[in-house]
């Protein structure tokens, strides 16, 4: 004979074949045996009477974890979760709306999916907050907090970035839609994996890429600053809003464009050991265009000195266009000697080769 129970228990269900003793009374929501002779029946829920049992239990624990808040709002007390442990990396946790918003303290929060719905809220502190993907539809706090990210970013709640850092890491393509505000982006990939956006992106302070693909993918990013240390930031038919300095590629990084914009109120540098691939697209700056080393050859594309102020040339980079549409009283200048491969257009402002030699057409 066997016995099977199934009952829910703790936000846990629980298969049992056997080691509980069958009665009537029983929690099971569904109980059976075998049917043999005259001594099987349907279980101890629908009239058993033998009470036969093999020896052996199986718990079965959901993979998720629901913020309960029953407690406090406190993160790491087993007993604000359904059921009573603490998320871990293999297990999906949801934040749905409770009375008591989690806070998370030291040493922090690891959980797989990150699951923040609709009208609840989240708040990470100053501590630091591992996940798989971050479902955000509610509302996070962020703080201070930094965030290792090794899925995607979904969900159009509000992420209020505070001086935060989100870093995607790990060795999977990541997706980021949802037009969050970050406050610091690191791209942290292993080398060839993409990070690629879904939506527009505004970063308040930073972009870095150390390692990994930084695939703008037709949408527009917006940050502060930038610099481009590992892999590509590949910007094919997107849009890259610089409020400050950048990008700055540095040695092992390379720029792939073949339609894309990159528009920069101050200075941009392809640095010794950067590379690009670039067929096409327009870089707009009102500051300094430097290539060290004349590490700048494009193969089509323009670069648009424009805005207020003085725009210097430096390191003897190979443009393919070039133009100049400064404001009526500003002036860019030749730095170094450089080439303009196909045609230099001055549109208005000055332009100053500054006594160094420009080159037109091969």
């Amino acid at each position: 004979f066997y016995q099977i129970k199934l009952f829910e228990a703790d936000g846990s269900v629980e298969f049992h074949y056997g080691g509980w003793a069958a009665s009537s009374d029983d929690s099971a929501t569904i109980g059976m045996e075998n049917y043999f002779a005259s001594g099987g029946d349907c279980g101890p829920n629908c009239g058993n009477l033998n009470n036969e049992r093999p020896p052996n239990n199986y718990r079965f624990v959901p993979c998720y974890n629901i913020w309960s808040g029953n407690i406090s709002t406190a993160w790491n007390n087993v007993n604000n979760w359904e059921p009573n442990r603490l998320p871990t990396d293999t297990i999906n946790t949801i934040i749905p709306y409770r009375i008591n918003n989690p806070l998370v303290g030291s040493p922090g929060a690891t959980c797989s999916n990150l699951n923040v719905l609709s009208g609840a809220v989240f708040n990470t502190g100053s501590n630091t907050i591992t996940t798989a993907d971050i479902l955000n539809y509610g509302t996070i706090n962020a703080g201070s907090s930094h965030w290792y990210t090794k899925g995607d970013y979904h969900g159009g709640g509000t992420f209020n970035a505070g001086t935060s850092e989100v870093d995607f890491i790990g060795v999977y393509y990541a997706y980021i839609w949802g037009s969050p505000i970050f406050y610091d982006l690191d791209i942290n990939k292993t080398n060839g994996t993409k990070t690629v956006l879904l939506s527009d992106v505004n970063v308040s302070r930073w972009v870095f890429t150390h390692s990994g693909d930084l695939d703008i993918n037709g949408h527009t990013l917006t940050s502060n600053l930038c610099d481009i240390y590992g892999d590509n930031l590949i910007n094919n038919t997107g849009t890259f809003i610089l409020t400050g300095n950048g990008p700055y590629f540095h040695d092992g990084s390379n720029y792939i464009c073949s339609a894309g914009v990159i528009d920069s109120v101050d200075n941009i540098e392809f640095q010794i050991g950067s590379t690009e691939t670039i067929s096409g697209g327009t870089i707009y700056l009102e500051g300094d265009f430097t290539a060290y080393d004349g590490n700048f050859t494009p193969t089509g594309g323009a670069v648009v000195f424009d805005g207020s102020g003085s725009s210097y040339i430096n390191g003897s980079p190979d443009f393919f266009d070039m133009s100049v549409a400064k404001d009526s009283d500003s002036t860019t200048y030749g730095h170094s000697d450089f080439t303009v491969t196909n045609s230099l257009n001055l549109v208005s402002g000055r332009f100053d080769p500054n006594d160094y030699t420009v080159t037109i057409g091969k």
